[in-house]
């Protein structure tokens, strides 16, 4: 029986990826799709001056800033609740609760929605944030472990650090953040 001819095929595969990789687009696609398959993605967010991120993992959408619906009695950091196709999603003010910022709006604000599903039951919330400003991959080994020291955010929420190139940024803990009471 006749061995396959691999030197033929081993040699398609390259060909098709330096057409691919005259592209720009591709380029970063490939990138993209290479950290999907890694599984560890962060999502770096500007709340305030500060840079924080999160695990992508538990966010379901990124939705353009519009006003919620407020709520009677409810705390400052809660600024109400929003319809997503039929289910009501309560809408916290990151920045209120971080004590990182005014209330305010811009061009980039945005809300973003995580979810999680416990015993069959999806649970999600909104937070608004001043942008979403890059994903980046997550090397194991780059979270520190630490107090949440000058930042003074919610201890509860504080998940360790990430030192990057030029930055360093506070890692929220998604669980926690859904864990929030929204009243």
């Amino acid at each position: 029986m006749p061995l396959p001819d691999t030197a033929s095929q081993s040699v398609g595969a390259p060909l098709v990826l330096q057409d691919l990789a005259a592209d720009e687009q591709a380029i970063d696609l490939l990138h993209d799709l290479d950290m999907l398959v890694q599984g560890n993605q962060l999502m770096t967010l500007l709340v305030g001056d500060e840079y924080y991120a999160i695990d992508i993992r538990a966010v379901t959408e990124i939705r353009r800033y519009s006003n919620a619906t407020r709520l009677p009695n409810a705390s400052d950091h809660v600024l109400g609740v929003i319809n997503m196709r039929g289910d009501i999603v309560p809408i916290l003010d990151l920045r209120l609760l971080l004590g990182v910022g005014d209330a305010k709006v811009v061009d980039t604000t945005v809300v973003i929605i995580l979810s999680e599903c416990v015993e069959g039951t999806r649970r999600s919330l909104g937070f608004v944030v001043d942008a979403v400003t890059d994903v980046i991959a997550q090397d194991s080994g780059s979270v520190q472990v630490g107090t949440p020291g000058a930042n003074q955010i919610p201890y509860e929420l504080y998940a360790g650090l990430i030192s990057l190139e030029d930055k360093t940024l506070t890692l929220l803990d998604t669980q926690k953040m859904l864990a929030l009471e929204s009243d």
